[in-house]
């Protein structure tokens, strides 16, 4: 049996790997994820709706100057990808997951190379090439 032009329209639609942006729907402290069509009741008020993408974002880490073990200043950048995978927890476990994810990405290399002396670092940069 072939499938008519709708039925394949409908299922591409329904498929739950292409949903790229998620609407999230907060009533009173319950969440509701917002991916099918339809009308939705909003009551500006008492709900809150929070856009989050599903998508790999890429995301560029300030440069920042890091103090050695030994005392010597280095400056490093850094690019970071990362994806939400749980859209729900994203929004209610921390207050704004993008500036978390931004703040962890930068304290985690300062303390790693921190705890370095730069002879170790310099020859772990000759290693990866």
């Amino acid at each position: 049996m072939e499938m008519t032009l709708f039925q394949k329209l409908s299922d591409l639609i329904s498929d739950p790997n292409l949903v790229y942006i998620l609407m999230m729907l907060e009533f009173y402290g319950l969440i509701f994820e917002l991916s099918n069509p339809g009308l939705i009741l909003f009551i500006p008020i008492v709900d809150r709706m929070v856009k989050v993408s599903l998508r790999v974002v890429a995301m560029e880490v300030p440069s920042q100057d890091v103090i050695t073990r030994d005392n010597v200043s280095i400056k490093i950048s850094a690019v970071i990808y990362f994806r939400v995978i749980d859209a729900s927890k994203a929004i209610v476990e921390v207050e704004n997951y993008l500036s978390a994810t931004l703040q962890l990405s930068q304290t985690t290399p300062r303390s790693m190379l921190g705890k370095s002396e730069l002879d170790e670092l310099v020859f772990r940069k000759g290693e990866n090439k």
